[in-house]
């Protein structure tokens, strides 16, 4: 006959499963709730320690792991390894580096508790930027018969790929570790949403026709939940900018409304409604986007900017190039406010991500274009087409390559933009490039006296010395001069002087590469 405490414990047991199944379908509140229900043993502890890690809440975990030595002093590795993981999320590596050793010291080769091991030692080691490491767990757990561990197995080497610049083999993990994941006999959606979230990332960027339907119909079986609220978000919007490089628009609209909908903050909905309103303006929507700009800015005007450490912070740089077109003071001050904000500590891998820093680099060039900064802008754009180049991110390399064209007129600039735009022929980057095919450079736009006084310009003489020399009056030279202005679209003489010099240097340096490639 069973006792009370039998029926108590299968009623525990049975608890447990109720919460696991909670943590893997990225049911956090609910799972916490689960938890506190149960009675607070060790196998309690470290599922909670686990749901922790994924609300990134490791200063709690690391009290949890502290309050609760007593009672998890019989299963001394597995808290040698949460303990190791906490430490290192939490930025001290060291630490966490000799709970780990502390924990593989304490397992055989063969303990089910490897893995979970690798698992959080591999990300560790990336983190600290020691790739071989981490691709020594990420093979441990590639050779797991279980899918989940080989699934975080593939994802942890697609990591190592970002780093080495390798996209085709970052990208031929993820779909693999989407598989692993997706097969598994209890499928964890918080790892099928993360995955799911990296690849819409890259088939924003990047033409991947395959992965692009292999991704929509992984969108399709989610079954979302509020933990996996950010994810959804951003995934929408993803996909929004998925239609619209391909050309359809309407479609992309769309998918920014509901991503503006379903945004977790403010934060979130300030970039769908940027979303929105980049893409008004690039159809010549020009009410539309002003109206969206405008509403953005009232929101951004709420935010606490500085605490702030992921994608976040990025609309703040996207506002200064909108606004550049319609209002230069409030997007200086956005500028400004962006370069004012503290660095993101290094643990976050966001901050080293080259990519991120090329995304920011793109829209300051172009609000320092706006601006009349040729040099800033110059070499802003330059920094971040060499990275989306790097990177394999046609689109957005069209995208800088062609503004680089309009600030120099060096048409090696527009031929590199025709040849990264080629996959998205129905885009408005595409329609935006042959336009620029079709225009002159800003010197072939000005008349020969125009060009006189261009040259006039250049070697520092007056208004009054030019038209002395000219033989024409102060008035009309005046009336020049806003002509070469307007050719290159600079508003002072200083920008001009400074756009000239930028170009100076472009084809110097062009002139070098080229010679140093012969």
């Amino acid at each position: 006959m069973l006792s009370l405490d039998s029926f108590r414990a299968g009623d525990s047991a049975a608890n447990l499963t109720e919460a696991q199944e909670l943590y893997r379908a990225g049911e956090f509140a609910r799972c916490h709730e689960s938890l506190d229900a149960l009675p607070q043993d060790a196998s309690v502890v470290f599922q909670r320690i686990e749901l922790l890690f994924r609300e990134r809440k490791y200063t709690q975990a690391l009290s949890q792991l502290s309050n609760c030595q007593v009672l998890l002093r019989n299963d001394e590795p597995r808290r040698s390894i949460l303990l190791g993981a906490a430490k290192c999320y939490s930025g001290d590596f060291a630490a966490g580096s000799h709970h780990f050793a502390q924990a593989e010291n304490a397992l055989s080769k063969d303990d089910a508790l490897m893995l979970q091991l690798a698992h959080h030692r591999g990300v560790a080691a990336w983190a600290m930027r020691d790739d071989a490491a981490a691709a020594r767990d990420a093979a441990l757990l590639e050779e797991s018969t279980a899918p989940t561990y080989r699934g975080l197995g593939l994802v942890l080497h697609s990591w190592i790929d970002v780093r080495r610049g390798d996209t085709p083999s970052q990208v031929k993990r993820l779909l693999l570790a989407l598989d692993a994941f997706e097969g598994a006999a209890e499928p964890d959606a918080y790892c099928i949403a993360k995955t799911i979230y990296t690849v819409a990332a890259l088939c924003r960027d990047i033409y991947l026709p395959k992965a692009t339907r292999r991704l929509k119909r992984a969108v399709d079986r989610v079954r979302w939940s509020d933990g996996l609220c950010v994810e959804r978000y951003q995934i929408t919007r993803f996909l929004g900018w998925i239609e619209a490089v391909s050309g359809n628009e309407l479609a992309a609209f769309r998918l920014f409304k509901q991503s503006a909908a379903l945004a977790p903050s403010n934060e979130w909905k300030l970039l769908a409604l940027l979303d929105r309103a980049q893409l008004a303006r690039s159809r010549g929507e020009d009410a539309f986007a002003l109206d969206e700009l405008y509403e953005a800015h009232a929101l951004a005007s709420e935010i606490n900017w500085k605490n702030l450490h992921h994608e976040e912070r990025s609309a703040l740089i996207v506002l200064a190039e909108l606004f550049a077109h319609v209002e230069p003071k409030i997007a200086t001050r956005y500028l400004q406010e962006f370069a004012a904000l503290p660095p993101v500590e290094a643990s976050i891998a966001y901050s080293a991500d080259r990519r991120v820093n090329a995304f920011a680099a793109y829209s300051a060039g172009i609000a320092h274009k706006q601006l009349g900064n040729g040099a800033a802008a110059l070499g802003a754009l330059t920094d971040a087409w060499e990275t989306f180049e790097q990177y394999s991110y046609g689109w957005r390399s069209a995208l800088a390559a062609a503004a680089i064209f309009e600030l120099t007129g060096a048409r090696t600039w527009l031929s590199r933009a025709q040849h990264a735009i080629a996959p998205w022929p129905n885009s408005w980057i595409a329609r935006k490039v042959a336009r620029l095919d079709a225009d002159k450079p800003p010197t072939a736009k000005l008349t020969s006296m125009q060009r006189r006084i261009y040259e006039s310009l250049l070697a520092g003489h007056s208004t009054k010395d030019i038209a002395e020399n000219l033989g024409r009056s102060p008035n009309t030279i005046r009336n020049h001069i806003a002509a070469v202005f307007l050719a290159f679209r600079v508003k002072s003489r200083a920008q001009l002087l400074s756009t000239t010099f930028a170009l100076s240097n472009l084809r110097s340096a062009e002139r070098a590469f080229t010679q140093a490639s012969a």
